[in-house]
């Protein structure tokens, strides 16, 4: 007998420039394969900036769906959210962007204590005193190096990269830094056309020579992976993921196709590859400035992770909801403050507004 799979409510916050009207209150959605609904409430943030000045955490978006267990509920409200924010996106043209996953409990009818997660984000870390006089030197110093375009474009893709929150963008910009460092860095002399199925020189059936060409960028790009100690399967991997990206494939199912081919890296991770193509980036640019003639020195920072990591604690609880154990309600449920120690500081799970009407 298969058991019946279990109803949980999920909520998220969300940051927009968009506010639900007065007159329409909230937004309700009904998904039409009725695997989950949503509802967009105005949150009690509307007057709170983010650090670029825009609305932050100014609206609140309830999932309510059915999953086997709350692991599996975490995952897919996840899932759910984001094509929920995305139809808003195309219909709008807006930017809407989840914050926090607040918490995801059970739902289902005819339970009073009910399994529960709590989510909280880590706040942004202080800031670095990194920035010391050898900076500033070589700050200096790289500017009275950089003359050519090509190197402008360097400067420009692998700071692009550095910046960027979404790892697939950061994969792109530091692509595009690749090309144009393998662009100033690659070999002169000619290189021999290959055979498509063996990767053999091509011979002239005629004359017997071999032919050959200036490096194309592929190659000059393949040159750059191996001075630097890319192995043939991981650069092959590179080239996979920056294809699969061009025709708009996402993030999860390039991992699938890495990892379930034996051509490519055991233990692939999207993550794993950013970092990798930002560490080669790193290099190349350094080794190509110790290259060019100066009688400065140069210093860089070299860092330790290219993604924008989010520390996210979680707390599994056992909470009962008053009411009609039949027909929960919102307003009925009440989320308990968990406090968390992280260094010197202390950080809490508040209350969440849940004052949102009811309606069947």
């Amino acid at each position: 007998m298969i058991e019946k799979q279990r109803r949980w409510y999920s909520l998220f916050s969300v940051s927009s420039r968009l506010q639900i009207e007065k007159e329409l209150g909230e937004l309700r959605f009904i998904d039409p394969s009725g695997e989950y609904e949503a509802l967009l409430v105005n949150s009690d943030k509307t007057d709170v900036k983010s650090t670029e000045g825009l609305p932050y955490e100014n609206l609140l978006c309830r999932i309510l769906f059915y999953a086997d267990s709350i692991d599996d509920a975490a995952a897919k409200s996840q899932l759910h959210l984001r094509h929920f924010l995305r139809l808003i996106t195309v219909v709008t043209s807006l930017p809407i962007r989840q914050e926090q996953h607040l918490f995801v409990i059970d739902w289902s009818p005819g339970i009073y204590m009910r399994e529960a997660r709590q989510f909280l984000k880590r706040q942004p870390e202080n800031a670095i005193s990194a920035i010391t006089a050898e900076v500033q030197s070589s700050v200096g110093l790289v500017a009275s190096l950089v003359s050519q375009e090509i190197q402008k474009k360097v400067l420009l893709w692998y700071s692009a990269g550095v910046n960027c929150i979404l790892p697939e963008d950061q994969y792109q910009y530091f692509w595009f830094a690749i090309e144009a460092v393998a662009e100033l860095t690659k070999p002169t002399n000619k290189v021999s056309d290959k055979c498509q199925i063996c990767k053999g020189d091509l011979v002239c059936s005629a004359c017997g020579k071999t032919s050959s060409h200036r490096p194309f960028a592929k190659q000059s790009i393949e040159h750059l992976f191996r001075t630097v100690g890319v192995d043939d399967k991981i650069a092959k991997a590179f080239f996979k993921i920056r294809n699969l990206l061009l025709h708009g494939v996402s993030r999860e199912e390039i991992e699938f196709s890495i990892q379930s081919s034996p051509e490519y890296p055991e233990n692939f991770e999207f993550h794993k590859a950013v970092d990798r193509l930002g560490e080669i980036c790193w290099v190349a640019i350094v080794r190509n400035f110790n290259s060019v003639g100066h009688t400065g020195e140069l210093f860089f920072l070299r860092p330790s992770t290219f993604v924008d990591w989010k520390l996210i604690a979680k707390v599994n609880i056992n909470i009962g909801v008053g009411g009609d154990v039949n027909n929960p309600k919102f307003s009925d449920l009440h989320m308990p403050e968990i406090a968390w120690k992280f260094g010197d500081s202390d950080e809490k799970l508040g209350e969440y507004d849940n004052k949102v009407d009811d309606k069947k």
